[in-house]
């Protein structure tokens, strides 16, 4: 049975969502695909082939100017340094990528980002900085790639070297992957191998299938937030 909601946001993907037989859930203002086939059927993707998920609800931010480090380093003192590199600073999903010498991206558990904003606007104010922050939680679509065969996956559709040595756990770059300008972020989950994409909103869609279409090789499975907790 699904849940009943008088207000909701929706992902760019929730197009196909709809079209499976997938069951949802209501999580901090969206609707979510909660599971698509069974729990252990998802599992067993992302432990043994690749699994797809759709993560754009998650609170997503980019931060751009001169002193953006040294206001966000003065909260939280694990921010990244060095262009390329992406910091945890909790184990709820609240990481810190730094693309550019003077930008940032930023993405926390959905809800969570109205917080992050009202300190950096604080911050920003307190210290008379010129620096922007953008909520772009709905303007950016996020997938996630997991699995031992994401890896195959990712070189199919980007021509970035995803060798470890070159591209490490926790490590961010920008490129053209299925021909669209994305943010990379190579986040594993313990073991398991997994990437996450953020690309602008529109192209949402069109990422998702084109994501499918190539990994039907590897045995892609999408893959709801049941089984991703």
């Amino acid at each position: 049975m699904q849940p009943v909601i008088k207000q909701k946001r929706l992902s760019p993907i929730h197009t196909y969502h709809e079209s499976t037989d997938a069951h949802f859930n209501f999580q901090a203002g969206w609707l979510i695909p909660e599971v698509y086939t069974t729990p252990e059927e998802e599992s067993a993707a992302l432990d043994e082939g690749v699994g797809l998920a759709d993560i754009s609800m998650r609170g997503k931010l980019t931060v751009k100017g001169d002193l953006a480090s040294s206001v966000m380093t003065a909260r939280w003192a694990d921010t990244p340094k060095n262009p390329g590199d992406v910091s945890i600073i909790n184990s709820n999903g609240f990481w810190i990528a730094k693309l550019t010498p003077d930008e940032f991206l930023i993405t926390t558990t959905p809800g969570n980002e109205k917080e992050i904003i009202s300190f950096l606007e604080n911050a920003i104010v307190d210290q008379g900085s010129f620096i922007t922050v953008l909520d772009q939680t709905s303007g950016l679509a996020g997938l996630l790639l997991q699995g031992p065969k994401s890896l195959d996956l990712m070189r199919k559709l980007c021509s970035l070297p995803f060798r470890t040595k070159i591209f490490p756990d926790l490590h961010v770059a920008q490129s053209s992957f299925a021909k669209t300008r994305t943010t990379i972020i190579r986040y594993d989950r313990g073991d398991s191998l997994a990437f996450e994409l953020y690309a602008d909103r529109s192209y949402g869609g069109y990422l998702w299938e084109a994501i499918l279409d190539a990994g039907t090789e590897f045995g892609i499975q999408p893959v709801g937030w049941g089984a991703l907790d």
